[in-house]
């Protein structure tokens, strides 16, 4: 029998063994994207630790990938669209679904807009928040973003996504969302500029309230579903509310995805992708973030407050009024980019 030295030592040495294992998974993702108690029993359960860093617009994302950098991080949320754009896909890992038994829950549609080289995380909508107070009548029109009302004059955030902008512009005029004609683009860089005189600025309205809190003074933002109970929270003003205008949206996903690098993927990544589509683990993520979760398992444990919350879950009217996020061909993403870059540029 050993003694009670050598039995000491045998426990120190266990200890050991599992700290030199332990590993930090690095995600660059979305503010108030992951919930912190997920993060905690995550941290908890497997003895490894997370670590978050912010995105600010997708464009910011895409020039790290595009660069290389992306290696620094072991996941990056990613819109499903990006993910599969030729110029993007090759910076990413094609995922070991066998080592990931969880995904079995996920949804086989939202799972194929991801394809093989992401994990849909979430799926939502493309809307407007805005504050009760200054538009008591509310905001039924996109019409109400690109000829922006005094009440909001110069308290509006427009997203800082070339792709999105210019889709919301086209959905505005009456035209597809992802026409490549001429004349439609240019018909939708003419809103996009009389938008701009009137804005507070390009970016994610969110992350502009979480960084002023009370002393937030917009009063419009483009922002995602599922936002909403951020801006309150975050701000303490009450009268924040999310609207989906009656000319329809854009219904994106959300893909979690592993960068390139060298070497393995991290044992600790793969185990962090099997935890978060846990269903439990899942529903407690979406109901505490905002999201709508594409995981059906998660669903089959939630109570109607969630399952049927029609800003994370849009009536069937309303999506066959929306599209479906699509990607476009490299030649018209650097032209919408251009067309971004020169709106930020004017005066």
């Amino acid at each position: 029998m050993p003694n009670f030295h050598t039995c000491i030592a045998m426990l120190c040495g266990l200890v050991l063994q599992a700290n030199a294992m332990a590993e930090t998974v690095r995600i660059f993702n979305w503010e108030e994207y992951l919930a912190p108690d997920v993060i905690a029993a995550f941290e908890r359960e497997s003895g490894h630790k997370l670590e978050q860093f912010y995105l600010d617009n997708e464009e910011q994302r895409d020039a790290l990938i595009l660069s290389g950098r992306g290696a620094n991080f072991d996941l990056v949320i990613i819109d499903s669209q990006s993910l599969k754009t030729e110029g993007k896909k090759a910076y990413f890992a094609t995922l070991p679904m066998a080592q990931i038994p969880n995904s079995q829950h996920l949804s086989p549609a939202l799972q194929q807009a991801c394809g093989n080289k992401g994990l849909a995380y979430s799926w939502g909508t493309i809307g407007v928040a805005y504050r009760a107070s200054a538009n008591p009548q509310g905001i039924d029109s996109w019409a109400s973003v690109f000829a922006i009302e005094p009440a909001n004059q110069y308290k509006t955030v427009m997203l800082s996504d070339s792709v999105d902008s210019t889709a919301l512009s086209l959905i505005a005029l009456g035209l597809p969302p992802y026409s490549v004609d001429k004349n439609h683009l240019k018909q939708a860089y003419a809103l996009l500029q009389q938008q701009k005189a009137y804005l507070h600025s390009y970016g994610y309205g969110l992350s502009y309230v979480i960084d002023k809190q009370a002393a937030s003074d917009i009063t419009m933002a483009v922002t995602y579903s599922g936002d909403i109970k951020h801006f309150i929270s975050a701000s303490g003003q009450q009268d924040w509310r999310y609207s989906i205008p009656k000319e329809g949206t854009i219904i994106w996903t959300d893909c979690l995805a592993i960068p390139h690098r060298t070497g393995a993927i991290k044992k600790a990544t793969l185990a962090f992708l099997n935890f978060i589509n846990r269903p439990d683990i899942a529903l407690l993520n979406a109901q505490t973030s905002g999201l709508a979760t594409p995981n059906l398992g998660a669903l089959a444990l939630a109570d109607d407050s969630y399952s049927k919350d029609d800003e994370l879950f849009p009536s069937p009217q309303v999506l066959a009024n929306s599209h479906y996020a699509q990607s476009l061909p490299n030649e018209q993403l650097k032209l919408r980019s251009r067309m971004l870059q020169k709106l930020n540029q004017s005066e």
